[in-house]
């Protein structure tokens, strides 16, 4: 049975693994909502995640034309590859999620698996 100090010590990485899950199920909803949606304004809806996931967000300025160039490339040949390797599905379903994993951990006390205090 574990003590209650090793009980505690892992509550930051419990609460981070909810987060993540969390996170990435709203993912999955609103990338299949926008998959499905005939509004061709739906794409917007990724305005949602930029600002929950805001640090990470500010990763929209890094592509390059080259990227989009490259993604129309890899559309004609494998449209399914190109559909995984669509940005915001990259930077919201899986750095996203990984940084909503460890975001608890910046902010809870040591005692509880954080990283602040003794």
């Amino acid at each position: 049975m574990p003590t209650g100090k090793s009980e505690l010590s892992m509550t930051a990485r419990r609460i981070g693994f909810y987060c993540a899950g969390l996170h990435i199920f709203a993912f999955f909803l609103m990338a299949l909502y926008i998959s499905r949606s005939v509004d061709p304004q739906a794409p917007m809806l990724w305005a949602i995640f930029a600002i929950v996931d805001f640090p990470i967000s500010l990763a929209y300025y890094l592509p390059f034309p080259a990227y989009g160039d490259w993604l129309d490339a890899l559309g004609t040949s494998y449209p399914h590859l190109a559909q995984i390797f669509y940005f915001p599905y990259l930077l919201h379903g899986l750095v996203g999620s990984v940084w909503w994993y460890f975001l608890p951990r910046l902010f809870t006390p040591r005692r509880l698996g954080g990283i602040w205090g003794k």
